[in-house]
């Protein structure tokens, strides 16, 4: 036998095997509900998180705001002023360590970690976030 003649009688078995048809059209769908099943739960979960830092977050601002009007007898007039980590005194020029990690977009407003601005009143010092999930926290 000549040596072309064995390259050509063992071609057939070298050919790739292909899958059938009913394959994809099980296999697709599975991927495709896995892949979006998970997408879905990984979202919610996340969204829960930033919920809970939300609450925190609160929390710790509320403090932060009852300790300034402790101090200065009033509250501050934006909560910018506690964004950078230190409020200023109003009378020294000393640093008051309040609240950190707040995070301020361009206007100056301070958001929470769902990305909406806080809304806040200096007079009463009240202090919630305008989330539509969170209003009334």
């Amino acid at each position: 036998m000549r040596r072309m003649d064995i390259a050509e009688e063992e071609l057939p078995a070298l050919k790739k095997k292909r899958r059938p048809l009913w394959e994809y059209f099980v296999l697709f769908p599975i991927l495709l509900f896995t892949f979006y099943s998970t997408a879905f739960i990984l979202h919610n979960q996340i969204d829960g998180y930033r919920k809970i830092v939300l609450r925190q977050q609160l929390f710790q601002m509320r403090n932060a705001l009852f300790t300034y009007y402790v101090l200065f007898k009033e509250f501050p007039a934006d909560l910018s002023m506690l964004a950078g980590g230190a409020a200023d005194y109003p009378k020294d020029e000393a640093f008051l360590h309040l609240f950190e990690n707040l995070d301020v977009d361009a206007k100056g407003r301070v958001l929470d970690p769902l990305g909406y601005p806080y809304e806040y009143r200096n007079k009463s010092g009240r202090v919630r976030s305008s989330a539509p999930c969170c209003h009334s926290w």
